[in-house]
């Protein structure tokens, strides 16, 4: 799946996700981890999501779970990750 300018349906939901339930905003960093692209489950949605996410004026990093696990893995000293947002 291809998320264009025109699936305003799509375009709805990632806002939703990300403004009524993450609640981030302009200037904050978000990292979507995603499945392998290779196993076929998700197509391009991250990457849809990612653009609004851009839209709204997010620092966006995305990972993909398998190939970034030791990234994912490695907190900062207080505990926590960089920016991460936990999508409810």
């Amino acid at each position: 799946m291809t998320v264009t300018g025109a699936d305003r349906s799509f375009r709805a939901g990632a806002f939703n996700l990300l403004q009524g339930c993450a609640e981030v905003e302009a200037g904050e960093s978000l990292v979507l981890v995603q499945e392998s692209r290779d196993l076929g489950w998700y197509d391009d949605i991250a990457v849809g999501v990612a653009g609004v996410a851009e839209e709204l004026g997010v620092d966006v990093a995305a990972l993909d779970r398998e190939r970034d696990a030791v990234a994912v893995r490695q907190p900062q000293r207080d505990g926590g990750l960089p920016g991460l947002a936990t999508l409810c």
